[in-house]
């Protein structure tokens, strides 16, 4: 890590769960996805993503459908993968004003008085990069249901 390499901080609403990010995300976006809008309580989520390498978590977190969050004020933080960092951006202690959106996901279920991204290419799928988050099975459930990450012996505690 270089002396110019970006440090940015978040967390939960109490403090009782935080963690750190390393330089710039890999992407921003903007998430319309059903099961992301019931789990934020908004018609949106807003993400950045970084390699899980430049992630560090400390304090207590629960995980519910791949979504960690603090158990104890209920705060959503981010999603994990071996690879992936998926941050919800609102939950940066500062105000997240210089990472602006560049794509949308599930766009097909993006409110009409909303306004698309100018220039964001758009997906009315979801996103490949946190793909052990849902996946739809033709033969067991019809709708979505979760497929736990692999094992991680160091969870990126820091």
């Amino acid at each position: 890590m270089t002396l110019s390499t970006r440090i940015r901080s978040g967390g939960c609403l109490c403090g009782a769960a935080r963690y750190t990010v390393r330089g710039e995300p890999l992407r921003v976006g903007l998430c319309h996805y059903s099961d992301r809008r019931k789990s934020s309580g908004s018609v949106f989520v807003a993400f950045a993503v970084w390699p899980r390498s430049s992630f560090c978590q400390s304090g207590e977190t629960s995980t519910y459908a791949g979504r960690s969050f603090c158990p104890r004020c209920g705060g959503r933080l981010f999603c994990l993968s071996d690879r992936f960092a998926e941050v919800r951006i609102g939950s940066l202690d500062d105000a997240p004003s210089d990472l602006q959106p560049i794509q949308e996901i599930w766009i097909k279920r993006r409110e009409t008085w909303l306004h698309p991204i100018e220039g964001a290419p758009g997906n009315t799928k979801r996103m490949p990069s946190m793909p052990w988050i849902l996946r739809k099975t033709e033969l067991s459930l019809p709708r979505f249901h979760f497929i736990p990450p692999p094992f991680r012996a160091n969870p990126g505690r820091c």
